[in-house]
């Protein structure tokens, strides 16, 4: 029985639908892996995925932090996303949240450095079953706001 279950479990986790998207670091081409280590010579547990638009996003381990880059299909390097927590954002951003989304919790937050330069905050806000995506610049601006509609499956 045990060794059936082993077997299953193997089967559903090598599925093409558990992959689908993830690519084999093989499969990435020369000039992609060239541009990512140039730009992340310190990077560790890299994990590449081709996205539905052409553009390749790349998740990686470095100083400690989990981050993921992406990248043009030309080797462009696009942005990079660091997962932040609430103390580290700029104090004009906090302000931002706390009086224009008063009740909203945070889930989760990221700053995102930009190939146009700078950097923007990310904050992911829940208040009871409305998720919404917000976009800060560094002195609080809200630069976008959407409703998050790709749910948990």
């Amino acid at each position: 029985m045990k060794k059936l279950f082993l077997i299953l479990l193997s089967f559903l986790l090598l599925s093409p639908s558990y992959v689908q998207g993830q690519k084999k670091s093989e499969e990435i081409p020369s000039a992609l892996h060239n541009a990512f280590a140039d730009k992340f010579p310190q990077a560790k547990k890299i994990n590449w995925e081709a996205e539905e638009n052409g553009e390749y996003e790349v998740s990686f381990k470095m100083n400690g932090k989990r981050l993921t880059a992406s990248f043009s299909q030309n080797a462009e390097w696009l942005e990079t996303e660091t997962t932040i927590k609430a103390p580290e954002l700029p104090t004009a951003v906090s302000e931002a949240i706390a009086t224009g989304f008063a009740g909203y919790k945070i889930e989760e937050l990221e700053k995102v450095e930009t190939s146009k330069g700078g950097f923007v905050y990310e904050a992911e806000l829940e208040k009871d079953e409305q998720t919404i995506e917000v976009v800060f610049s560094s002195d609080g601006q809200v630069l976008s706001q959407e409703d998050d509609d790709e749910g948990e499956n």
